[in-house]
This record gives structure tokens, C-alpha cells and sequence, in this order.
């Protein structure tokens, strides 16, 4: 990692952090239930300020630590099954086109949106401190139905994907929702890219460029199983990059499309042996994406088609990753 970069892995032996400058990974779970760390969330501004979300028998729930991981609370108990950042539209561009900037110190208006099981849906505009819980998703789902995804456009509109393939709508930050598809296969990830909307689904990768309303597969020759992510065009004639992970004839890996997904390449320089879990670009260091699979940890520096291996701690299987910026 030739950029200042810092890495969590969250694992079934706790959080781990690894920073650029140097050293070697910490273990940052003092606080936290004895559970497995099943998702990470980064505050988008204030590096000290990182949310967890646990799984476990002793206790499962959405903690938030504001001293970078030295102590930890829970903010939100119960089962998590997926969670999103709902950031002011306008800002967030910024943020992705801009090089480091000293001069926007400002802070990023916010929402923090987590689902939870039984179905009930949380909203926390003040990083977490309290909590508004939005009902008219679960009257629309059903009680007994689960979120299994959840993606902000920006912090008015939102999409849920639900276990069973329907894919829901709001256009008022979550205070109504309305069901725009009945999807194929379980939902694993929502993503916005270049003015479409991405669905990784257990069927396939689908693409929707009328918001939802029409889907067309894309999944090429192999069938993802999680997390999707992008970089975005650099010109009118550019379709930028996507990259997943998921399982080929050959075998597991990241798979990368130049052309929207119409086709797809394997990275051929990770692992085939073992399962990835998450592949996530920099959040502002152009062309750098990470991937992680359930033992090992990667970077690129060039969009994804060459990569090197990061040492990893060993630890128990990984579960989640985040990628900050010092």
C-alpha cells in the first residue's frame, strides 16, 4: 500500500486494524461482545468514529466505538442483517472527485440506516446516539420477512432488498416505501453506478436503468455471491469498473467488467482455492481496490488487474471489510 490507507478486517476472533505507516495488525475488540464481527462501518469524515456490528449467543447488535476502536458501545441490540451510510448527495460527489483537499474540513451530513431481525428498520441521524425506527417497511414486507440489503442513493432516496427477491423503494428518507420488483433469488447486495442500479442476487448480477422498474442479467459466466463495487467513468464513452466476487466453473474468485457487465475477466492473480467475501475500492486514492477472502487480504493500485498479497494476521475466518483513509 504505497498510499496512507487504513484496513479493518472484522473476524470471528474480533476487529482487526492495520494502518500504511507501518507495524502489524491490532486486535481492536475490547468492549465488544465475545462475538463474531459480521459487518463494519466507517463514519465518513471522523476517522476515530467506527461502527461494528456483532453476531453471536452472548449478544448481537450495532456497537460504535469514538476513540478508534479503544473502547466500544452498544447502540442498537439485536440481530443485524444489513446496514448502509445515507449521505448528503451534493457532498458525497465531492468527495469522490476531489484529490485531498485540506481546505473541506466541513462535515458530511449523515444518516445511519440498519436492519435488523425480527423486520424492523433504524434510522440515526446523529451518528447512533438515538434511534427512529420506520414502520411502514414492515407493514409493507411483513413482520416475518427479512432486509437482507440496503442501499442509500442519497439521504431521501433508499432501496431494501428483502430475503424473498422484492426490491422496495423510498423516496422520503424511509417514512413510506413501495415495492418497485419481485427479483429472482435472495438479494445479497444493491449497488448505484453511472445513473443504474446493480443487484447481486443469489440467480445473478442484475441492471436497472430506469430506478429499479426493469432488470436485465448480467452475470456473465460465473455467479457472484456478494458484494459488488465500481469505479466510475472517465469519459462519456467509458462505462468505468466493476468488480465482484464469486464462484466461476473454475472456481471462486474477483471477476472485473470495463464494460458495464456484459462481460466479465477473472483477476487472475488472487487466490481460486478459497471463497472472497468483500472487494472494496479506496475510498479516495484513484484506481486502489482491496479484496479479501476468508484468510487472505489484497490491494491494487490499478482498478484491479494486478494485485499483491497483504499479510494478514492470523485469525479465524473474515467476515467483513473497510478501507479509510488516514
Amino acid at each position: 500500500m504505497a498510499h496512507a490507507t487504513v484496513l479493518y478486517l472484522g473476524t470471528d476472533q474480533g476487529l482487526w486494524t492495520l494502518g500504511s505507516a507501518g507495524g502489524s495488525w491490532r486486535l481492536i475488540s475490547r468492549g465488544l461482545s465475545d462475538s463474531a464481527i459480521t459487518n463494519v462501518i466507517l463514519h465518513p469524515r471522523q476517522l476515530l468514529t467506527i461502527y461494528a456490528t456483532t453476531e453471536g449467543a452472548n449478544a448481537s447488535g450495532l456497537y460504535r466505538s469514538e476513540s478508534g476502536g479503544a473502547d466500544w458501545q452498544l447502540t442498537l441490540p439485536g440481530a443485524v442483517t444489513a446496514a448502509t451510510l445515507a449521505v448528503d448527495e451534493v457532498k458525497k460527489r465531492r468527495t469522490r472527485q476531489r484529490e485531498d483537499d485540506a481546505s473541506e474540513v466541513e462535515d458530511e451530513p449523515f444518516a445511519l440506516l440498519v436492519a435488523t431481525e425480527p423486520l424492523h428498520l433504524h434510522r440515526s441521524d446523529d451518528g447512533g446516539a438515538t434511534w427512529q425506527t420506520l414502520t411502514a417497511l414492515t407493514t409493507l414486507a411483513g413482520q416475518d420477512e427479512a432486509i437482507s440489503s440496503l442501499m442509500a442513493v442519497n439521504r431521501t432516496i433508499l432501496y431494501a432488498g428483502l430475503a424473498d427477491g422484492r426490491l422496495c423503494f423510498s423516496g422520503d428518507s424511509g417514512a413510506s416505501w413501495e415495492q418497485r420488483a419481485q427479483l429472482e433469488g435472495y438479494i445479497y447486495c444493491l449497488f448505484d453506478h453511472a445513473g443504474s442500479i446493480y443487484a447481486v442476487t443469489s440467480a445473478g448480477i442484475l441492471h436497472s436503468r430506469d430506478e429499479g422498474n426493469t432488470w436485465h442479467d448480467c452475470s456473465g459466466d460465473f455467479i457472484a455471491s456478494g458484494g459488488l463495487t465500481a469505479f466510475a467513468p472517465t469519459s462519456d464513452s467509458d462505462s468505468g469498473v466493476l468488480l465482484a466476487h464469486g464462484r466461476a466453473s473454475d472456481g471462486p474468485g474477483v471477476f472485473r467488467s470495463a464494460d458495464g457487465g456484459i462481460s466479465w475477466q477473472r483477476c487472475a492473480e488472487l487466490d481460486s482455492s478459497e471463497d472472497f467475501i468483500a472487494v472494496l475500492i479506496h475510498p479516495t486514492v484513484r484506481g486502489a481496490v482491496y479484496a479479501v477472502s476468508l484468510h487472505h487480504a489484497y490491494a491494487s493500485d490499478d482498478k484491479g488487474l494486478t494485485w499483491e498479497r497483504i499479510v494478514a494476521p492470523d485469525l479465524a475466518t473474515i467476515n467483513a471489510l473497510a478501507v479509510a483513509k488516514i
